[in-house]
């Protein structure tokens, strides 16, 4: 995969990309794959693995997402052309995609963001959907879940700031262990309803 180069996309006076939860493992190989002349900053938690972003010319920001001052300082970190959000909970785990996405959306917007990028989950959507279309997604559990990120894709959508929403079917993750290797069965695909599983 050639490496995503922001900057020559946009000219060399691009803002860089900003990205949240850059210390996970979908926030991380994000940054992985971009160009190395792409300007980084991260916003990570105060307690953060910094080991999966060695290497890389990055500036942090420590703060919590859900607090509208931390991502306010964030902002003045910038200019950002781009911003990647990178949240992802498990099952029974706290939803907190909304209030995270309307503090991030109020500053994007403000700041005359030219993109955001939003790591989402097939079966949500800005608009409803038909969940019989979903047969291999188990609304029961992850319904709520589901609701929460369709709150969070229209509130991009409606916010009129350029955004590309991927949903994908799941990524392996085992906190505590070693990263999955990768299973190269990443793809973008337009069919809103294809499941999966990548690492």
């Amino acid at each position: 995969m050639a490496p995503i180069n922001f900057n020559t996309a946009r000219g060399q006076n691009s803002g860089g990309v900003l990205v949240f939860w850059a210390s996970g493992s979908t926030g991380s190989e994000f940054i992985k794959h971009l160009a190395p002349s792409v300007k980084v900053t991260a916003f990570v938690r105060l307690i953060y693995n910094r080991d999966r972003l060695k290497g890389r010319d990055i500036q942090f920001v420590t703060g919590d997402v859900l607090n509208v001052s931390d991502v306010a300082r964030v902002f003045e970190a910038g200019p950002f052309d781009t911003v990647f959000v990178a949240l992802q909970t498990r099952p029974g785990q706290p939803y907190p995609y909304r209030g995270v996405e309307q503090n991030i959306m109020t500053y994007a917007k403000a700041n005359g963001m030219k993109q955001i990028i939003l790591i989402g989950q097939v079966g949500a959507s800005a608009t409803p959907i038909n969940q019989a279309d979903y047969s291999d997604i188990n609304f029961k559990l992850l319904g709520p879940a589901l609701q929460k990120m369709s709150e969070v894709e229209k509130i991009i959508v409606d916010s009129g700031v350029p955004h590309t929403i991927i949903r994908v079917g799941a990524i392996i993750v085992e906190r505590g262990k070693p990263p999955q290797p990768e299973t190269g069965q990443g793809r973008l695909i337009d069919d809103m309803k294809k499941m999966g599983a990548i690492a």
